[in-house]
């Protein structure tokens, strides 16, 4: 096959519910800052100009001159010119709750630090160049699983987010709290446009799910450019609400990204995961208190326990609202999906797609193609488990029964034209 043209701007054809090269239906555009210096002066690296520029394949997507929050931004006081962005963020703190509920349409958030939650609850919301840390880990009311953005509730918006940094920790190193948040995702839900970010710290970076009543063709997500790395996986361990060990399997797990169900969706040109170092990273103790001991740790250096590019479920729940089934045959399947042109490096496997008898799914309009996987070093999968242990084996790149390998094509090893193996399970 002719790989898809990459560094273009893919757009949802609502009439034919697929994504399509530019041509016929555009998303909406972010538009710069109105002093932002224009003309034949070339944009220093680390602005936003510059950033828009760059061509897929010449530049390393991990470095914070091409992703996260801009390092170059204009100068009020000098027309035309540059000034370094530093630490000058406006800070939005969040109410008692956790949450910062934007609800004015048309809200531009440009140059913010924002410490708490937010639920996008209007029309046509736009944030660039923004630090988000999500809700404060010791709210003691706080729900089981929380997200960065919580944006599957029925009244969420589609909105817009560009150079961005999404990071829990902060919590940690800058305002002294004593542990991350039990279950922190990037984003929680769907229907969203990302572009140029870095999320890290995080259990799941997206979490994609659709609300109860939300009409799932009428919505789509698209990632781009997007480093997702340095996952935490303690979310299965401590109750945030008890701060008691759960029942059952404490065993947690973290994804880059994880399908539960949903329509419309888009991944390119991100890099996922990062090297697993078993040495100097971030540990919790099962008392959900800071230690140094090694083996209770809840991260995997820069990568991810579970799965480095995505996990896709299929959990196919009952479209409904409040508990009301609309219509009690529909099932909210993943359908739609491109992951094309990302860097994977990690995760227990790269690609998880799972099968589940409940609510079977051929995947017919789902395309995972050419990827870049990092190879690989033995012993690849070994991480601290919550007995003390270290789990054994070297996992994978692509897991999937022999039904969906019509998903795959074009998917190779960094720098080859190798394929990569699919494990069968």
């Amino acid at each position: 096959m002719t790989p898809a043209a990459r560094g273009v701007a893919y757009a949802l054809d609502r009439a034919s519910g697929m994504w399509v090269a530019p041509g016929r239906e555009s998303l909406p555009a972010f538009r710069a800052a109105p002093d932002e210096p224009t003309g034949p002066a070339a944009p220093p690296p680390g602005s936003r100009a510059y950033r828009e520029a760059l061509v897929w394949g010449t530049f390393d997507p991990r470095d914070p001159v091409n992703t996260g929050p801009l390092l170059q931004v204009p100068d009020p006081d000098n027309v035309g010119q540059w000034k370094p962005r530093g630490t000058h963020y406006t800070q939005l703190e969040a109410g008692p709750d956790g949450y910062v509920v934007i609800d004015g349409d048309n809200t531009y958030l440009d140059g913010y630090e924002i410490w708490g939650s937010i639920k996008p609850f209007a029309n046509n919301i736009k944030f660039g160049d923004v630090k988000i840390h999500g809700a404060d880990p010791l709210i003691p009311t706080a729900g089981s699983q929380w997200g960065c953005f919580k944006c599957y509730d029925t009244s969420a918006r589609h909105f817009e987010i560009f150079d961005y940094l999404i990071d829990p920790m902060a919590w940690v190193t800058e305002r002294g709290r004593p542990h991350v948040f039990g279950a922190m995702y990037g984003f929680h839900g769907f229907d969203y446009t990302a572009k140029r970010g870095e999320i890290r710290n995080v259990t799941d970076g997206s979490n994609w799910l659709v609300g109860g009543g939300k009409d799932p063709y009428a919505m789509h997500m698209e990632e781009f450019r997007t480093w997702t790395h340095r996952g935490v996986y303690r979310n299965a361990l401590v109750d945030p609400k008890t701060g008691q060990l759960v029942s059952g399997d404490a065993r947690a797990h973290c994804d880059s990204k994880q399908i539960n169900h949903g329509k419309n969706g888009l991944v390119h040109e991100c890099y996922t995961g990062g090297h697993r170092d078993m040495t100097g990273y971030q540990a919790w103790g099962l008392a959900d208190q800071p230690t140094t001991d090694p083996t209770k740790g809840r991260n995997t250096g820069d990568d991810f326990w579970n799965t480095g590019l995505v996990q896709i479920g299929n959990e196919g729940r009952k479209y409904s609202d409040t508990g009301v089934d609309l219509d009690p045959t529909a099932r909210l399947l993943i359908e739609n999906w491109k992951f094309l042109h990302n860097i994977v490096e990690g995760g227990t496997f790269g690609v998880n797609l799972a099968r589940k008898s409940t609510y079977p799914n051929n995947y017919p309009t789902l395309e995972i193609a050419y990827n870049e996987f990092v190879p690989r070093e033995p012993g690849w999968r070994r991480s601290a488990n919550r007995d003390g242990g270290l789990d054994s084996g070297d996992g994978g790149y692509i897991i999937a029964p022999d039904e969906y390998l019509h998903v795959f094509h074009d998917n190779v090893f960094r720098g080859t034209t190798n394929p990569v193996p699919i494990t069968r399970g």
